[in-house]
């Protein structure tokens, strides 16, 4: 969940930065938009946030990749064991 929450913050912080760059014109208005609509830029983050943090922790949920060390270490242990099926998928060498 954490990783979903970091993510999260990131993209909606970078997305925030680069409008900010983009408005830079109404830089000697921002006292006043700020006091009338800060509340709904706020809210509007907040939302986004919370959205995009749930999508990327559901997108967590169907790409398990957790335990992908210890499974890969698994199928290693695995194929270089002596009783190993793999040990007849070896490349044939040619026999002068």
């Amino acid at each position: 969940m954490k990783h979903a929450l970091s993510a999260a913050a990131i993209v909606v912080l970078a997305g925030f930065m680069f409008v900010l760059g983009e408005l830079s014109g109404l830089a000697r208005y921002k006292w006043w938009i700020l006091g009338h609509y800060g509340w709904a830029v706020a809210g509007a983050l907040g939302v986004t946030f919370v959205i995009l943090a749930g999508l990327l922790y559901r997108m967590s949920l169907l790409f398990p990749l957790v335990h992908m060390g210890r499974k890969l270490t698994h199928v290693d242990h695995q194929i270089s064991s002596a009783d190993s099926v793999f040990k007849n998928l070896t490349i044939p060498t040619e026999e002068s």
